[in-house]
């Protein structure tokens, strides 16, 4: 199987990432919670790398499910493009405080994306991406942007003032995306996407799993609260 140049420079980036993330967090990833304000540019960059890696469960499966229903490498940076700038617009908006939603809202709004993306894989006749799916991964994008927003402006770390703390964050996390969805290409786009039974045998199992866990979360979360 022949690998275009462009995926080559692709797994190198994401094998850069990952050993730049483990230097700079001291070779241990630390969890996202209320800690001292970072001093550097790089600082912010891993801690936004480390929060979406190690931390951003929900906003990794997203990745994934908008990944699976077509692999090719312009529907997937199309759809990346999509829900990286309304991502990037929400979360700036909330951290200027433009945009105040609850915590646990939020995260079940977050959830519930990844369950309506898993369920268009699951039902979609054709793997292919419409003008529809690209709607409803922007909005995705903006609630997605604010769950991650309103946690950054609550963990101590961030300057609600600075361009500056909003740009090195937005950074970490944007590149920790770039991460896992080379890591999906490598073991879903180059290996099993071409294959007949791709779909019978995981779009749709994989999706039916997202969908589920993500609807018992909310069912946690609605009926259930902390």
């Amino acid at each position: 199987m022949k690998w275009s140049n462009s995926e080559k420079y692709l797994v190198l980036l994401t094998v850069f990432l990952l050993m730049g993330q483990m230097l700079l967090s001291g070779s241990l990833p630390v969890k996202f919670g209320f800690i001292a304000q970072p001093a550097t540019f790089l600082s912010y960059v891993n801690l936004g790398y480390t929060r979406f890696i190690t931390a951003g469960f929900y906003h990794g499966a997203f990745t994934l499910a908008f990944f699976l229903l077509s692999p090719k490498t312009e529907d997937i940076v199309r759809q990346a493009i999509s829900f990286a700038a309304c991502f990037l617009f929400a979360e700036l908006l909330t951290l200027q405080g433009m945009v105040s939603t609850n915590a646990y809202i939020l995260q079940s709004l977050v959830l519930l994306s990844v369950f309506f993306v898993s369920l268009e894989n699951i039902f979609a006749r054709k793997l292919k991406i419409d003008n529809t799916r690209h709607l409803l991964v922007a909005a995705c994008g903006l609630v997605h942007g604010a769950a991650i927003g309103n946690m950054f402006l609550n963990s101590g770390a961030a300057d609600p003032t600075a361009l500056f703390s909003y740009a090195s964050f937005s950074t970490g996390l944007l590149l920790g995306e770039v991460s896992i969805l080379a890591a999906l290409f490598v073991v879903v786009g180059k290996f099993l996407a071409t294959k007949e039974f791709y779909k019978r045998l995981v779009v749709t199992p994989v999706s039916l799993l997202l969908a589920g866990y993500c609807l018992y979360e909310v069912f946690k979360l609605v009926v259930v609260p902390n």
